[in-house]
C-alpha cells in the first residue's frame, strides 16, 4: 500500500506506520517516570508503565506504540566468574509478532542495542551484576533512558529534542568534576607526605638529640628565671679576645630575693 488512509480500504499493521514516518523511537516520558527501573529485593527488579514508539525494524519507516498497563517485575540470573552487564529492555521481535519488557544476560562489555531487520530494542537501564553478587542494589543499576544511543525521547518533529547533547555534557561535567576531585585528593596526599617525610628525616639522629636539648635549656631558663643567648652580627658569632662566644644574660624583674649567683639581676622596687 502507498496511500493512507483511503477510503474502503483494508489496510495491514505494516500501512498504519506509514502515519507515524516522521517519530523518533524512544520514551514519550508522559509522567517523568516512564520505564523506570528500580531494585526489587534479591535478584529482581521492577519497571514501571509508561508509553514508548518502537521501530518495527532497523531500516523501516514508522513503528509501533508499545503500553503495559502495571509495573513489571524481572529476575536475574547470578553473575559467576566477572562483572556481567546485563540490560533492560523493549523489545520487539517480527517472528513472534510482539512487543514486551525483557532482561537481558550480557557479557564483560557494555551491551548495544538489537536492531535489525527482525528485532529492534530500546535499552532503559544497565545493570552491572558483580561476580557472586547474591542482590541487586540500585547502585548497580544504570539509568540511560536519556542515551539517544540507547534509547531517547520520541519525538513527532522533524526538530527534535537535543538529548543526547545535554546526556553526554552531563556525563563530560561529572566525569571532570570526578577526576578533579581525584587529583585535589593526590595532590594534597602527595603535598602531606613530603611534609611528613622532610619532618621525618629532619628529627632524625642528632637534629632530634639538639631539638630536644633545646627545650630542655628553654625549661630551665624559664624555671630559673635566668636567659642567656649567643649575640648574632651581620659576620655571625660575636666572641671576646679569648674567642670565646659573648652571651646576653638577664632575668625578669623581681618583687625581692636572690635570683642568681653569678650574674646581676634587678630588685623591682
Amino acid at each position: 500500500m502507498t496511500a493512507y488512509p483511503l477510503n474502503d480500504t483494508e489496510y495491514l499493521a505494516e500501512d498504519l506506520r506509514m502515519f507515524h514516518a516522521g517519530r523518533t523511537p524512544g520514551l514519550f516520558n508522559i509522567t517523568g517516570e516512564d520505564f523506570e527501573v528500580k531494585s526489587a529485593g534479591g535478584m529482581n527488579i521492577s519497571v514501571s508503565n509508561g508509553l514508548a514508539f518502537l521501530k518495527a525494524s532497523s531500516d523501516g519507516i514508522g513503528g509501533i506504540v508499545y503500553s503495559p498497563k502495571d509495573k513489571t517485575t524481572l529476575t536475574a540470573t547470578v553473575a559467576t566468574n566477572y562483572t556481567r552487564y546485563d540490560y533492560v529492555a523493549i523489545r520487539y521481535d517480527k517472528i513472534s509478532n510482539s512487543c514486551g519488557l525483557v532482561y537481558q544476560k550480557g557479557t564483560q562489555s557494555m551491551p548495544t542495542p538489537i536492531r535489525n531487520l527482525e528485532q529492534y530494542e530500546l535499552i532503559i537501564a544497565v545493570v552491572a551484576l558483580k561476580a557472586s553478587a547474591g542482590e541487586i542494589t540500585q547502585e548497580m543499576i544504570q539509568d540511560v533512558r536519556l542515551d539517544e544511543s540507547y534509547c531517547g525521547l520520541t519525538v513527532d518533529t522533524l526538530t527534535k529534542v537535543p538529548t543526547q547533547e545535554l546526556y553526554n555534557q552531563f556525563q563530560s561535567f561529572y566525569e571532570r568534576i570526578q577526576k578533579e576531585n581525584e587529583d585535589l585528593q593526590n595532590s594534597n596526599n602527595e603535598k602531606f607526605r613530603t611534609w611528613f617525610d622532610n619532618l621525618e628525616e629532619t628529627l632524625k639522629g642528632d637534629v632530634a638529640t639538639s631539638l630536644a636539648q633545646r627545650i630542655l635549656n628553654l625549661e630551665d631558663m624559664l624555671m630559673n628565671n635566668h636567659f642567656t643567648t649567643i649575640l648574632l652580627s651581620d659576620a655571625g658569632t660575636l666572641v671576646d679576645e679569648n674567642g670565646q662566644e659573648i652571651l646576653a644574660d638577664w632575668a625578669y624583674e623581681v618583687e625581692s630575693g636572690e635570683v642568681g649567683k653569678d650574674w646581676t639581676y634587678k630588685v623591682k622596687s
